[in-house]
């Protein structure tokens, strides 16, 4: 049983109200919530008129988006963990490693459009793209006397 239907609000609606309820919760539209409960979406939309029926649906909206927020924070702390794994083994190819730091480099500036790594200015962090994508080319034998001659009359 679901919090969502061991509510003693929702315990005051019928069976079929409990699935539409908890489909529309889930972010199923108005027609899918219908026919998941074998109900005419016309139904559905009376039902949403009700004020306890309606308040009822925007609780459980509300508890199911709380909820998808603290999985996203325990799949983001994992994420993390993963990304840590590949850049700190002695295993990871580098071409991984490139790839990866690029990827935690270029991530969007969410939440403040300012946030940025605390120990590269700008210019310092655009040498380090560089650097990984000189440590790639290298890897992957594609880094030529030319390239690298450039890339270091770059870094003067």
């Amino acid at each position: 049983m679901t919090p969502l239907q061991s509510d003693t609000e929702n315990a005051r609606l019928t069976p079929a109200q409990q699935k539409v309820l908890l489909a529309l919760a889930q972010g199923r539209t108005v027609t899918a919530a219908a026919a998941a409960a074998g109900l005419h979406r016309t139904t559905v939309y009376r039902w949403l008129e009700d004020e306890q029926f309606s308040t009822a649906v925007a609780a459980a909206r509300a508890e199911y988006s709380l909820t998808l927020r603290d999985r996203m924070k325990e799949l983001s702390a994992l994420a993390l963990d993963a990304i840590e794994t590949v850049l700190v083994s002695d295993k990871s190819p580098m071409g991984t490693l490139a790839r990866t730091a690029f990827a935690v480099l270029n991530r969007p500036r969410f939440p403040e459009p300012a946030w940025c790594l605390p120990d590269y200015a700008s210019g310092q962090e655009e040498q380090l793209r560089k650097d990984i994508v000189r440590a790639e080319l290298d890897s992957l034998d594609l880094l030529d006397e030319e390239t690298a001659k450039r890339y270091s009359e770059e870094e003067k």
